[in-house]
């Protein structure tokens, strides 16, 4: 078993698992118009989802949103993978488990259009230095990253 696996294992067998934004309002991903979202063709939801999730790195939230959220800490979790264990970045990003019990979570392998797309708008605006970006949801989502694999 990877080494990553092992900690993160060992982190959710030793501690209670939060999410550390369960404060926050969730709520799923929307035009604010509900007509509007009933009637969505799957190519606007699309790029809806891009644009939100991209977001994620750009501006504070005042609201979670889903499945957004999931698909940002996912880019930073297989980002930082890479980074500190040396893993493929593809690889860990179709990892199933890859974010523990994250029912919102879609790995690479089962939607990697819109994972191609997030990653061409993330190197476009040049937005994989996480450690550095002064957003808080990602601050948040490195520093937890950094404890679940027991690297504080």
């Amino acid at each position: 078993m990877k080494d990553w696996k092992v900690r993160q294992q060992l982190t959710h067998r030793l501690h209670e698992h939060d999410d550390l934004l369960t404060e926050a309002d969730v709520k799923p991903l929307s035009t604010g118009n509900p007509a509007l979202d009933e009637e969505m063709p799957p190519s606007a939801w699309f790029n809806l989802a891009c644009r939100k999730t991209v977001s994620y790195f750009e501006q504070d939230w005042p609201d979670i949103v889903q499945p957004c959220k999931s698909y940002a800490v996912a880019l930073v979790y297989a980002r930082l993978l890479e980074r500190y264990f040396n893993e493929d970045f593809i690889t860990v990003l179709s990892d199933p488990e890859l974010l523990f019990k994250d029912k919102h979570f879609v790995p690479y392998s089962a939607n990697s259009a819109l994972y191609d797309q997030l990653i061409s708008m993330m190197t476009y605006r040049e937005l994989w230095d996480f450690e550095s970006n002064p957003i808080s949801q990602v601050q948040t989502t490195v520093r937890y990253f950094k404890k679940e694999f027991l690297l504080e």
